[in-house]
């Protein structure tokens, strides 16, 4: 009753258009306070996750926790939806070939990677556990490749190019496994993984040379009953 008197006695003072002008005013500054309110916390939320995504090896205390703060998974998802659909490599059948090629070996990295930082990998079973990775990766990819119909001259000459990145890639991560610098199993997955992540990426150079260097030997085969055309 006591509320009911108040509004009757301002209804008396000021009037319903005073009235009714003051609770709009009301709620628009309520309004404005909410939104400012609700960006600031959206900001908040912003800068915690940046700050989550800028540890470095140090900060990060076990292998499973570089499945969040590393971005080599995201790097290679964006390629299989993004890069690779737009790849065009001098014809349409010759680019289904690579654009297939591609997505298989990128499918397989991806999940090879994300398999081995689920893993109990150790100072001492790292160079063991990261070459036995790579080897599934190419096993793997070369026996979808041939199930798929890739053309076999394609498989052999990618291999070819392919072949001196895989070497350098054994090569360091000898020479990780074996730094004393580098003594921490996190600090060591780390570093392999900037190292693959560089080394996906020149995979697209690899496919563009087998493309080129492949011309005349591809051209008149068949890729899912398609002709493959030459390249003018």
């Amino acid at each position: 009753m006591d509320s009911i008197t108040q509004l009757g006695n301002a209804i008396e003072d000021y009037g319903i258009t005073s009235i009714i002008i003051g609770a709009i005013i009301y709620l628009i500054v309520q309004t404005i306070i909410m939104s400012v309110k609700f960006f600031l916390e959206k900001k908040k939320e912003k800068k915690e996750k940046n700050a989550s995504n800028n540890y470095t090896p140090h900060e990060i205390m076990d292998i499973q926790q570089l499945r969040h703060y590393h971005t080599i998974l995201i790097k290679i998802d964006s390629l299989i939806k993004v890069r690779v659909p737009l790849m065009n490599l001098g014809g349409p059948v010759r680019t289904k070939i690579f654009q297939k090629m591609l997505t298989i070996y990128f499918n397989n990295c991806k999940e090879a990677i994300d398999e081995l930082l689920n893993d109990d990998i150790t100072l001492e079973n790292f160079g063991y556990k990261n070459q036995s990775m790579i080897d599934k990766v190419l096993t793997k990819s070369v026996k979808e490749w041939e199930e798929d119909g890739i053309p076999p001259v394609v498989i052999a000459k990618f291999q070819q190019w392919n072949s001196s990145r895989i070497s350098y890639v054994t090569l360091t991560l000898s020479d990780i496994s074996s730094s004393q610098v580098v003594d921490t199993v996190v600090e060591k997955q780390y570093i392999a993984l900037n190292l693959y992540s560089g080394v996906i990426y020149l995979t697209f150079i690899d496919a563009e040379k087998t493309l080129i260097n492949l011309n005349g030997d591809l051209t008149g085969q068949y890729y899912k009953g398609e002709k493959i055309e030459g390249l003018h």
